[in-house]
């Protein structure tokens, strides 16, 4: 197995996450904004692990229909569609809560958290040995 990337995707910040090789674990990688130079870093942490598979957070609303940032996501996904990344959409409702929970009050980005809890629920779910 390959290593697998999360992204926490926000107008100001980006979260990453990166699993383990064996896609089992999952730890919070980088925060970084959303600019011009996020693409660049993107393309060079794909190579440099060897990226095929990313998990990205997508915020349903309460209806578990896309909200409106839901289209932002999408956009960044189709500069991809030439490649043979695989993009998985994820349920991310709530995460940023959770994440806080986790960090101090002083903290106030925790996307890189988020990012870690998006890829780690979607790990869990890929690992469930559905024969038990």
């Amino acid at each position: 197995m390959a290593y697998i990337l999360g992204i926490d995707y926000g107008a100001k910040y980006i979260g990453i996450a990166l699993s383990d090789k064996k896609g089992i674990y999952s730890a919070p990688y980088a925060l970084k904004l959303n600019n011009k130079e996020f693409l660049s870093y993107f393309n060079e942490l794909l190579q440099e692990y060897s990226i095929e598979t990313v998990v990205i957070g997508n915020p349903l609303n309460i209806q578990g229909e896309d909200s409106s940032y839901s289209l932002e996501i999408k956009n960044f996904i189709s500069q991809f569609n030439e490649s043979e990344l695989k993009f998985v959409l994820w349920n991310e409702t709530l995460t940023s809560d959770q994440a806080s929970q986790y960090l101090s009050k002083k903290k106030k980005r925790i996307d890189d958290i988020a990012a870690n809890i998006i890829l780690q629920e979607y790990l869990d779910f890929a690992n469930l040995d559905i024969t038990k």
